[in-house]
């Protein structure tokens, strides 16, 4: 049985790598993405650490605390890590569209980062001011941050990097295209195979459990493959936390593949176009992720707490260069509860189809 089984498996994912359509955009168009990253993305090899330009919106005392904090936070050298000053949020925005400065913080309910676009630097400002707002100033603060003044403020910090982590989890995540392939596959009026899979002797939930399985194994390999790249390549030295970076990748993987399934169980349309939407939705999830822009994270928060790229990207970030793994466990902890929630909505999707039936 566990022979009939393996073939089976076998055989399933054979299919799946022949699938042109989702094999590129899973597998060769991240590769061909993390090849123009490398060659139009410089690496930072001489850049020197210089203090990150910060300035704080004067609204009431709570302002002037923050100010003083940052303004004593130092490298291992003894270097300051912000230049820091108060002002109005006018001069602020007027410097942050000049250039001049590279953030500016002003406090509401919660401090609020703005800034025109992701970098390493503007994430070390969003994690300090985390991490200020939950310990209120007290000895964790100089604790944690640090693993930020090692990891983030010495000369082996390359700020650009932070770009493929991005590319690894919109990677991941593409993985909803083997999501909607797998679900059209099983439906016998969407596929010859699901037409055949309906008349032989064989249990549904099996058929679901290869599809599954196949899936996994095509996206770890994928998985692998980018990894490779961007080690052997570009020279991230990812080997220290490759364990983690990987889990995040497998768990958002399965985010992708949970989604393409419901998206496939929705819709109905034939596998052409719910590929193209997927495409579009893929670039789209990519694009709120943190590829292009960081607005939408510091705006809308709750918008970047339910978009599994941009929770996984964060993941590797705190893995990788802040070694936090508090914050990182937090990013998995919300990449478990999609996969949860995708399940359960799958599962009462199918059984009102059935019902439908009777």
């Amino acid at each position: 049985m566990f022979q009939s089984v393996g073939d089976c498996l076998k055989l399933r994912t054979k299919s799946l790598f022949i699938d042109y359509t989702c094999s590129f955009w899973s597998i060769l168009f991240p590769l061909i993405l993390a090849i123009l990253f490398s060659i139009t993305i410089p690496k930072d090899d001489n850049k020197k650490f210089c203090p990150i330009k910060v300035s704080i919106v004067y609204s009431s005392k709570e302002s002037k605390d923050l100010y003083t904090t940052m303004n004593l936070a130092k490298t291992s050298l003894g270097n300051p890590v912000f230049q820091v000053e108060l002002c109005s949020e006018m001069i602020a925005k007027d410097k942050l569209s000049s250039g001049i400065i590279d953030v500016y913080i002003k406090k509401k309910n919660r401090c609020q980062i703005i800034c025109n676009k992701e970098n390493s630097l503007t994430n070390i400002v969003k994690t300090y001011v985390e991490w200020y707002e939950q310990t209120k100033g007290n000895s964790d603060l100089g604790l944690h941050m640090n693993y930020v003044m090692k990891e983030c403020t010495e000369d082996s910090f390359y700020k650009n990097d932070a770009y493929f982590l991005s590319l690894l989890a919109m990677a991941a995540f593409l993985a909803f295209h083997w999501g909607i392939r797998i679900t059209t596959d099983l439906e016998e009026n969407q596929s010859k195979l699901g037409a055949h899979c309906r008349i032989i002797p064989v249990a549904r939930r099996s058929l679901v459990l290869q599809n599954f399985l196949a899936v996994c194994m095509v996206e770890l390999v994928a998985n692998l493959m980018l990894d490779g790249f961007i080690i052997l390549v570009r020279k991230l030295e990812l080997l220290s936390v490759f364990p983690y970076i990987l889990l995040v990748q497998m768990l958002t993987s399965l985010v992708g593949v949970l989604v393409g399934v419901l998206f496939g169980t929705i819709v109905n349309a034939d596998l052409k176009t719910k590929q193209k939407w997927g495409e579009r939705f893929g670039f789209f999830t990519g694009f709120l992720g943190g590829i292009v822009f960081y607005k939408v994270d510091v705006n809308l928060p709750i918008l970047g707490k339910l978009n599994p790229v941009n929770v996984a990207a964060d993941a590797m970030f705190h893995v990788y260069f802040i070694k936090d793994m508090k914050l990182y466990g937090r990013n998995i902890v919300i990449l478990l509860c999609m996969v949860v929630i995708l399940i359960v909505t799958e599962i009462r999707i199918v059984r009102r189809k059935i019902y439908a039936r009777m």
